[in-house]
């Protein structure tokens, strides 16, 4: 875990964008997207890779902030396992490992006993067996112990996506529709899915490599095939939705960076 100023770095010298995207119509494409977002994590983080910078000097990382997240507590910021949720492609499976994922994770923080401190090995499901000082969690503590979980794809009324490093100001717009084009396009999502399963018992290695933008070729090669399925969701979305010069916007992006095997950290040099 990283000491306290490695977090004071993580929040004021880095920066994230933060992709909210809705959960689909049916518990089918709950699941897809939910499971599909996780599994485009370590390909968004090295496509995206922003965050080499630190205090006027470049770091090991294009993508710095998602090194000192990957670190910050595992419990708590860790990606979910999706084996279960993959071998049954249901909602329930979806939520229990959610809730068994929340139900492990240290508490922080108890409203009802604000000044107590507490033990960073004490995790809510010790906290559901034992109560403390008398007290056992209310609907309202399992609330606020939700709100302090921050996996890469966080579960809200929505799914929040945070593993994008912020991209120059010109480019702002090309993550939301990456993530456009492949989740909502039916079609594309389902294809996307078919390429990245086989990918998902190998994710805590290719997070590594990730961090290194699309130097590793496990990264760059699905990421070359994600930006090309994402172009073709794009195109196959009604226009109310999308317009041509976005389009355009992401072709563009993806023959100057993607294709040259380059992320936005690379257009630094030192």
């Amino acid at each position: 875990m990283l000491e306290l100023v490695e977090v004071v770095v993580l929040m004021l010298q880095t920066c994230s964008i933060h992709l909210n995207f809705d959960w689909g119509a049916s518990d089918d494409v709950h699941v897809k997207r939910f499971v599909l977002a996780n599994l485009l994590s370590p390909f968004a983080v090295g496509l995206f890779a922003n965050s080499h910078i630190l205090e006027g000097k470049a770091t090991p990382y294009k993508s710095y902030r998602n090194y000192l997240w990957q670190n910050l507590d595992p419990l708590r910021t860790q990606r979910l396992p999706l084996k279960r949720i993959i071998n049954n492609w249901s909602k329930a499976a979806l939520v229990e490992t959610y809730a068994h994922f929340a139900a492990q994770a240290p508490l922080i923080y108890l409203r009802r006993l604000p000044h107590k401190k507490i033990d960073s090995k004490l995790a809510l499901n010790h906290w559901l067996q034992k109560p403390i000082m008398g007290l056992s969690p209310d609907e309202d503590d399992y609330r606020q112990h939700l709100s302090l979980l921050f996996p890469n794809v966080r579960p809200k009324g929505y799914l929040e996506l945070r593993m994008v490093d912020a991209p120059p100001t010109a480019w702002q717009m090309i993550p939301a529709l990456f993530f456009s084009g492949l989740m909502y396009s039916e079609k594309t999502m389902n294809k996307a899915l078919k390429l990245l399963v086989p990918f998902s018992s190998n994710l805590s290695q290719l997070d590594k490599q990730a961090l290194h933008g699309l130097d590793y070729n496990a990264v760059f090669t699905p990421a070359q095939k994600l930006i090309t399925l994402s172009i073709e969701g794009l195109e196959s979305l009604p226009q109310s939705f999308r317009n041509t010069s976005q389009i355009q916007q992401l072709i563009n992006f993806a023959e100057r960076y993607t294709f040259k095997q380059k992320v936005f950290a690379d257009s630094h040099q030192f």
